[in-house]
Parts: structure tokens; C-alpha cells; sequence
């Protein structure tokens, strides 16, 4: 299922996005802009009317102004919270991740710790450390007084003095808007989108209704007017959209010709059409036909539209231009008054709703809209606490039990653990981020998980694994910490399990039950293996043991008159646009030789940022524009399709 931007809705930033449904006001209101005077210049703050605050003050872009509060990364790339006044001063310390002060509390994190919740003044309100035994992973922005966090248990609410409010058993969560907030309950954590369903609840988590749309293909996260926008796939596959309630009835049924609707305003809403965006109301009755390339609401009662040219403009909500000029891009950031709009290449202004332009007090070659983190996540680090929250115990790692059958295991690691998809299959993996280190589990079988009988019934094996393992890649966090690693890794199961052998990198623990735990250090990665003692005797290479990422010799050099289906002006061509939306099949890549295989692999890496340490890969993605070296470590921003992707190009190199 896609995930809205959660960003987007927090921010409330009126983009012009193919009629998004991101089209929520700032709460509370941006009070100044980041901006530069010329190209390559020092930041400053600028207010809406064009008034200077100071100029020239910051090296890094700030974040926006919101509550008198903004940050801004120093030179060793950490935030710092400044004030908003003619000399900002500096309040707080030093944080690895932050998210700007919707609210007068916001959640910070510092290298190495856990999340913090602080004040306007920068003082610590509380430490977030565990939840019912589980440690709180995530924090997003407050709304409404309260804000979703995350514990390995689930999805839950806490208010501003870090109290839970909502304890964490949800499987997803949304921002609390108009006292209510939509969340999917555990049961259907990994149900299908026909089967899934949503709840909505109140503040306290008393649910207030059931969401029972079937085929929901996107929902929207926040209600505005008290109602929410959802998409729906239809029987032929067709996306469909409609505004429900929330008790969960349709206001607004979906239509064949809304592929797409915005949040409410004012009892109208954007819709996405075949032949682009319009408006309607609430009634359904069509205001302003579908004949924009993008439209947004800028207030209640004013639109930004695009036309095909590009060109940028207001309308009233009965499709009225309130003015003839048209602007490369435009902002409705401060819309009660003023709007944002770029002029020309090298030059951005401030006009009001009638089109005039404010008189400027001073250049502006660039604004910066940036709110700093959608959430922050714990940097608290322990080797105790890493081997517990992955379920190294004596009956298995993570979600892996070892006497678990095919099915199960199978079920434990996938959503759509259907047969027909291992009748291949000797093995099953799955890979998750705990306390920021890119953990990969497998289990291995000695035979198929699963086979069709003579009645053509496709079914699982009752077999159990040969072996299940858990897999530590040393990097991020562990980067040159293998010894490390390893030695504490041994110390953690030896009070689990009696030293059978110990030998260079790797040692025996018998754990009962003729069970063994075998840790191993191949410099590369630190391995955990759990089997039986005639099981363990030779044992295979578990899958994701690789480093990643996997740069290998440095001898290729890029050709760049490949074409087709590898290296093109704009990466891997058309593979580059499926690498992070479908899992690659074999005959996607068939056609490719070893060299090509290594760039679409690292491309992978490259989008996420990555910094290269092979010179030949630094110097091939440092010609592309979207290529930003910013990260040792990218693992934590791949998804699960990047991440089966590179391992499974990598088999085939």
C-alpha cells in the first residue's frame, strides 16, 4: 500500500503536486523563510511582508520558523536550535535528528541516546526510553497535543509530557486531526488490502468507528472537515476516489473519474480527472472542470493552479483568475496574506491575493521551505540491547522459531506467504533495522517449502528448517567494530548456551536439546546460526551475509556508450525506474553483463546517497545531478524492494 507523507501533512505545505492530498494549513503558522541573497551565499530569515530579520548568519539552510523556534546544522552536520530574533541565540545542544516545534514540544534525539522530548527553551521535558519493556524506536511531530511513536510492539500515542495516551498496539498510525485519529489494528497487520481494515479512534484510543471499505489502495492521513480522502481499486484494477466520514460512510461515493481527491476546504475539494485536476463540492457537482496540470488549495477561498505551459496562477473557488500574471512557481505558505511566488530563475517575491508585489527590501535568489525530520529515531546503542531486540534466545532469532514448519516461517517473514511462490524454494530471509543496524534473518531447509501434488494442489511442506540464522552486516553503526562485535555477541549467548568449541572466528555453544548456536566473525558481518548438532555439521553460507554495500575490485571503468536497458544519461534507464517499486525478476536482467550489474546494483546505494569509497563508482554517479554523497550508511533508507533488489543482482555478478 502507498504511504502518504506524513511530512506533508505535519507541515501543511501547499505544494502544487498533481492535485495531492497534502493540502494542509500550517498549524501554527510559519512566522519567517530561510533565504539567500545571492547564489552560494549565507542564509538569513526573511517574514512575509518582505521584512529582513537578519541576513548572512548561517553556512547550512534552516529549517522555517514555527513557534519563534528554528534549526540549523553546524559543521559536524548536527542541529542546533536557534531563536528568531535580529541575533538568534543558540538554546538547547547538539541533535542527530529533530522535527520543528509544531507544537510548543517537539521529539530531538542526540548521538547515542535515547528520544528526547524538549520545550521552546531547549530543556528536556522527558527521556522516551522503553514502553511496556520494548524500547521506543520512533517519535513523529505533535499534533493536536499528542504524537505517534513507535515500539517493536506496534504503533501508539503519547502527549506532551511523554505519558502514553495510546498504548503501542497498532499496526499503523496516523497524526491526530480534529480529535481523531486513523490506525490499523494488529490483526490486520498483514492482511491483504481487500481484507485490510482501519479504525478510527479518539484521543484517549476509544474507537469510534470501523473503516470497512474493502480495496482501500490509499487513505489519507488527517480528516479536515470531518472528512478523509481514500482511494480505492476497483474489480477491474481501476483506481476510484471518495471522501469518507468519520463514522466511516461514504460522503462523496468514488467515481471512475476521481483518480485522486484532496482534503476539504471550505466544502469544495480537488479532484484528479484522465483529463488533469478540477473542483467540486462536496455535493459532487463539478465547479471548475478537470482542465489543470496541478491544483492546491492556498486558503479556504483561493486555488493555486498550473497550467500545461507551467505557468503559475490564483483562482477563486468558482474558477475566477483574481489576476493575469503567471509565476514559475508559487507558494501558499502564507496565505492569509501573502503568497510565494519565483519570478524568474534567480529571483523569488512576496505578492498579495490582488497580484501586487510587495515592495522587496532586499534581493531574494532562494528560499528554503525544509522542516527539518519527519520523526526522529533512537540512537541509543547497546550490544545487550541489539541482541535482545532481535530475539536471539534459545528457541530462535527474530521472528524465526527453529522448529517452526515452511508455512510458518514463511508467514513470519512475508505478508503474502502464499505456497505457490516457494515451490523453489530452500530458504526464506527477511531483513528489518534495530537500533540502526541493518539486521537480515534466514531460515534453511533441506527440502523444497513447498510442492504441488498429483491433484495439482499447491501446498506447504511440514518440514522444519535445517538451520535459522541472524545476520549483522559490520557497517553504520558497527563499521570497524567486528572484533568487537563478535566478542560481545559471544558473550551474549554464552549465558544461554556451554562452550562446545572455540575456534579462529567462530564458536560452538550447545544450548540443550541437542541444539547448537554457532557465532561466527567473517570480518564482513557477525553470524548467528541455530541448529541441530547433525545439522550444523556443514553448514551453508546463510544469505544476506555479504557486506553491504558490495563494492567490488576497482578495475571497471564505466562505459558510458552503453544504452538500453543498462547505463543511460539518467542512471540504469528503464531499470532505474522499477529498482525501488517491483522486485527485479531474472528476466529483467538477463541481457546485462557483470559490470553492468555492479551499476545497477550500486544504483541502488547512489539514490539513497551513499558515499562511495570505489573510485570508479564515485566517479560514474558523481555525473549524474540527483546524486548527493551525503551517507556512510544508507540501509535504514531502503525499503524492503531496494534491499531484495541489490542482494538479488548481486547473486547473478
Amino acid at each position: 500500500m502507498k504511504q502518504l507523507s506524513y511530512f506533508l501533512v505535519l507541515c501543511g505545505m501547499i505544494l502544487l503536486n498533481a492535485c495531492s492530498k497534502s493540502s494542509v494549513h500550517f498549524k501554527p503558522p510559519v512566522e519567517y523563510l530561510p533565504f539567500q541573497e545571492e547564489k552560494g551565499g549565507f542564509w538569513g530569515m526573511i517574514a512575509p511582508d518582505g521584512e529582513v530579520l537578519f541576513s548572512g548568519e548561517f553556512k547550512e539552510e534552516p529549517t522555517v520558523v514555527m513557534n519563534g523556534r528554528f534549526f540549523v546544522k553546524n559543521g559536524d552536520g548536527l542541529w542546533e536550535m536557534y531563536t528568531a530574533e535580529k541575533k538568534p541565540r543558540k538554546l538547547g545542544d547538539e541533535y542527530l535528528e529533530v522535527v520543528s516545534f509544531y507544537e510548543d514540544i517537539t521529539p530531538v534525539v542526540r548521538k547515542n541516546q535515547n528520544i528526547e522530548l524538549i520545550n521552546l527553551d531547549g530543556k528536556t521535558v522527558c527521556t522516551l526510553d522503553k514502553v511496556d519493556g520494548n524500547r521506543v524506536l520512533e517519535v513523529y511531530g505533535f499534533s493536536e497535543g499528542i504524537a505517534v511513536f513507535r515500539t517493536s510492539a506496534g504503533y501508539g500515542c503519547i502527549n506532551t509530557s511523554g505519558e502514553v495516551v495510546i498504548k503501542p498496539v497498532y499496526a499503523d498510525m496516523k497524526p491526530c486531526s480534529e480529535g481523531c485519529i486513523v490506525a490499523v489494528d494488529k490483526k490486520y497487520k498483514d492482511a491483504d488490502k481487500s481484507e485490510r481494515k482501519y479504525c478510527v479512534l479518539d484521543k484517549s484510543g476509544n474507537v469510534k468507528s470501523e473503516i470497512s471499505v474493502k480495496n482501500v489502495e490509499d487513505i489519507a492521513p488527517v480528516f479536515k472537515e470531518g472528512l478523509l480522502p481514500i482511494e480505492i481499486e476497483d474489480d477491474n484494477s481501476e483506481i476510484k476516489a471518495g471522501l469518507i466520514d468519520e463514522d466511516g460512510e461514504w460522503v462523496v461515493k468514488p467515481s471512475s473519474k476521481m483518480r485522486g481527491v484532496s482534503y476539504v476546504y471550505n466544502g469544495h475539494f480537488v479532484f484528479n480527472g484522465s483529463d488533469g485536476c478540477g473542483l467540486k463540492n462536496i455535493e459532487g457537482e463539478t465547479v471548475i472542470r478537470a482542465k489543470y496540470k496541478n491544483l492546491s488549495f492556498a486558503s479556504d477561498d483561493m486555488l493555486i493552479y498550473e497550467n500545461e505551459k507551467g505557468e503559475c496562477g490564483l483562482l477563486d473557488l468558482q474558477g475566477n483568475k483574481l489576476f493575469e500574471d503567471t509565476y514559475n512557481k508559487m507558494y501558499g505558505v502564507f496565505a492569509d496574506k501573502y503568497l510565494l511566488v519565483k519570478e524568474s530563475a534567480n529571483n523569488w517575491a512576496f505578492i498579495d491575493k490582488e497580484g501586487k508585489t510587495l515592495s522587496n527590501k532586499t534581493d531574494i535568489y532562494n528560499v528554503g521551505l525544509g522542516m527539518g525530520g519527519v520523526k526522529v529515531s533512537s540512537d541509543y546503542f547497546s550490544y545487550e540491547a541489539l541482541f535482545a531486540e532481535m530475539g536471539i534466545t534459545k528457541d530462535g532469532f527474530g521472528k524465526y522459531g527453529y522448529g517452526m514448519t515452511a508455512a510458518e516461517i514463511a508467514g513470519a517473514g512475508k505478508a503474502d506467504a502464499k505456497p505457490e511462490r516457494y515451490t523453489g524454494a530452500y530458504s526464506d530471509n527477511y531483513s528489518e533495522t534495530i537500533l540502526k543496524c541493518s539486521v537480515t534473518y534466514g531460515a534453511v531447509f533441506t527440502e523444497k517449502m513447498a510442492a504441488y501434488d498429483s491433484n495439482g494442489i499447491c501446498s506447504f511442506s511440514g518440514n522444519t528448517p535445517k538451520v535459522v540464522s541472524a545476520i549483522i552486516p559490520a557497517y553504520g553503526k558497527l563499521a570497524d567494530k567486528s572484533d568487537e562485535t563478535y566478542n560481545s555477541a559471544k558473550a551474549y549467548i554464552a549465558k544461554i548456551g556451554k562452550i562446545v568449541s572455540d575456534e579462529d572466528n567462530s564458536v560452538t555453544y550447545d544450548i540443550g536439546n541437542g541444539k547448537q548456536i554457532i557465532v561466527l566473525n567473517n570480518g564482513g558481518s557477525i553470524v548467528f546460526i541455530m541448529g541441530e548438532k547433525s545439522r550444523t555439521d556443514a553448514l551453508p553460507v546463510p544469505e544476506g551475509s555479504t557486506k553491504e554495500p558490495i563494492e567490488e575490485d576497482e578495475a571497471f571503468q564505466p562505459d558510458n556508450s552503453q544504452t538500453g536497458n543498462t547505463v543511460s544519461s539518467s542512471g540504469s534507464g528503464a531499470l532505474s525506474s522499477i529498482l525501488s517499486t517491483r522486485k527485479l525478476t531474472y528476466n529483467d536482467i538477463k541481457s546485462l553483463d557483470k559490470s553492468q550489474l555492479r551499476i545497477l546494483r550500486n544504483e541502488i546505494y547512489a539514490r539513497h546517497g551513499y558515499i562511495f569509497k570505489s573510485a570508479d563508482l564515485k566517479a560514474y554517479f558523481s555525473k549524474y545531478s540527483w546524486y548527493k554523497p551525503l551517507y556512510s550508511d544508507v540501509t535504514s533508507r531502503m525499503s524492503g524492494i531496494e534491499k531484495y533488489n541489490a542482494a538479488f543482482i548481486k547473486k547473478y555478478e
